[in-house]
């Protein structure tokens, strides 16, 4: 093998390694320094809480829309400040007919699909709450999510939340789906990582 193709290969798996693990290593020593010199106060739970929507786009979703709203009546958030609503339009099976038993929930419905874009936007007028937490049908969240978003916002520097993607196991190989949950799982804490290392105190 000449220099020149020898010093490709080591600048191949420099970049290689650099992106997969050596970006990883190189924030969490930037986080480790930041912390050592400027220590993040934690953020506690605005008092009092403040009213939320919950809005869910569907199209078609009959299978999961009692899943979905079992998992809504789980989560640890006050129900006079939690509203859920529900903007189905297009859906042709039984998810309106379904959320109709669901009288507390707003559901939202034209016969035209445009997508689930068009259908948030057209929905957000109906939104009466000064917060709105997007989340889809087949999207299970945590019983503490709700807080947990509501905390973040009592830092004036937070414009919006994003939650962490975790995988579900179920019917998927174990080995397959571990390794889907741990990819995740490090793309998230990067994005923690990075944040932590650019907000400003």
């Amino acid at each position: 093998m000449t220099p020149f193709l020898q010093t490709l290969f080591w600048l191949a798996i420099i970049i290689v390694f650099y992106t997969y693990i050596g970006y990883g290593i190189l924030l969490y020593a930037l986080v480790k320094i930041k912390e050592k010199f400027r220590p993040e106060q934690p953020l506690t739970l605005p008092v009092p809480l403040p009213e939320v929507t919950l809005l869910i786009a569907a199209y078609n979703e009959e299978k999961v829309i009692k899943a979905k709203m079992d998992n809504c009546a789980l989560l640890d958030y006050p129900k006079d400040k939690l509203h859920v609503m529900w903007v189905t339009d297009g859906s042709t099976d039984s998810t309106n007919t379904l959320l109709a038993a669901y009288p507390e929930t707003t559901v939202l419905f034209a016969p035209e699909r445009k997508g689930k874009t068009a259908a948030l936007n057209r929905a957000m007028p109906y939104v009466k709450t000064s917060y709105t937490i997007f989340t889809d049908a087949n999207t299970m969240l945590n019983a503490a999510s709700i807080k947990e978003i509501m905390t973040c916002f009592t830092d004036p520097q937070t414009g919006c939340v994003a939650g962490e993607k975790r995988i579900e196991n179920k019917g998927k190989d174990n080995a397959a789906a571990g390794g889907e949950g741990f990819y995740w799982r490090y793309e998230s804490k990067l994005k923690e990582w990075k944040l932590y290392i650019l907000k400003q105190q």
